[in-house]
């Protein structure tokens, strides 16, 4: 019995928010409220807040509400959409054609510089892209090769020296260009056709071997291409133009 009070008790609390159960009596009455507990003989009731006993024989049926509302599941949401893939941006392109003037680093002397020997420069300027981002900024580092390097003996013919740039310092990676090449040639009497230059005259025996046409060569403040009779000498620090034969990609 001390039980039953107490299932009572608690069951009393809830009234207010649980949903009713139906007693269903022989005698026709119908009594919502909300069952507290049942055994053989005896069906208790919770109703309006007062617990009422029912014999089990008077009594035709429970019906069942539910104890408690129950809560209402969130609505399943349809997977979002995989986040479109990033898109690689296409490498900036330096076009062919694009000059490239750099400032020599090591002296080159067709007396003692060889066929296939690499040399160095620098950028003078920032190489640009078509879409105006830069490259590869001033100062930046470029590597070359002699093509040709002869020097005119007595029975030779007349001294000369072919460059070509082959790569550019990239974020500090070394990326391949192709280049025009630049070409200064003399003759066996010692004349050349470039002739002693002025302090930011512009070489003009200087011409690109690719396709005949002619680019500059400045010189660089106080420095000059020299020719001797039997030799070309091109000092550290003249400023060399070149042009992309292909399109140049960072």
């Amino acid at each position: 019995m001390r039980r039953l009070v107490t299932l009572s008790f608690l069951m009393s609390l809830l009234v207010g928010t649980a949903v009713a159960d139906t007693l269903r009596l022989k005698d026709g009455r119908v009594i919502e409220g909300t069952m507290v507990a049942r055994d053989q003989n005896m069906v208790t009731f919770n109703v309006n807040g007062q617990d009422q006993w029912f014999p089990t024989e008077q009594v035709a049926g429970i019906d069942f509400g539910d104890a408690a509302p129950t809560a209402q599941a969130p609505a399943a949401q349809a997977p979002a959409a995989p986040a479109p893939a990033p898109q690689a941006s296409a490498p900036a392109e330096v076009a062919a054609g694009t000059q490239l003037t750099v400032r020599l680093s090591d002296t080159l002397d067709t007396r003692k510089t060889g066929k296939g020997q690499r040399f160095t420069a620098v950028l003078e300027a920032d190489l640009v892209a078509s879409n105006g981002s830069v490259i590869a900024p001033r100062g930046s580092q470029v590597y070359g090769r002699v093509i040709e390097a002869d020097s005119s003996g007595r029975l030779a013919g007349k001294p000369s020296i072919v460059l070509e740039l082959t790569e550019v310092m990239v974020n500090n990676q070394m990326k391949p260009i192709v280049t025009g090449q630049l070409q200064a040639s003399g003759d066996s009497a010692g004349r050349n056709t470039v002739g002693r230059t002025a302090r930011g005259a512009v070489i003009g025996g200087l011409i690109d071997g690719g396709d005949g046409a002619k680019t500059g060569a400045k010189v660089g403040l106080g420095a000059s291409v020299l020719f001797g009779k039997n030799h070309i000498e091109i000092p550290s620090g003249t400023l060399l133009d070149f042009r992309l034969r292909t399109p140049f990609f960072g």
